[in-house]
């Protein structure tokens, strides 16, 4: 039987005095970002600053080929669980021909 995980909704209160909050570097200085898009961002984080929270810029060098990685590994896990001919707990018998 699963332990259920804490309930992290007892904490939202709204405050966010001492919250750290991460923004990344990569997104935040990319061009790729409407103009409008990034502003309420700013907007947002300054806000944040205001009301208490502690912003930090983290980096994330390979953030724009999360995509492409992403795709890679999934479908080669894809394959191995349900490759032909593997066996695994997965697996299920073919149906017969009706």
């Amino acid at each position: 039987m699963a332990h259920p995980g804490p309930d992290y909704r007892q904490s939202l209160d709204g405050d966010v005095k001492g919250m750290k909050i991460g923004v990344i570097k990569e997104r935040a200085d990319s061009q790729d970002v409407e103009p409008d898009i990034k502003e309420a961002v700013d907007r947002a984080i300054s806000l944040l600053e205001q009301m208490g929270a502690s912003i930090e810029e983290v980096s994330i060098p390979l953030i724009d080929y999360s995509t492409v990685i992403f795709q890679a590994i999934s479908r080669m896990e894809a394959a191995n669980v349900h490759g032909a001919g593997s066996e695994n707990d997965s697996m299920t018998s073919p149906m017969e021909s009706v």
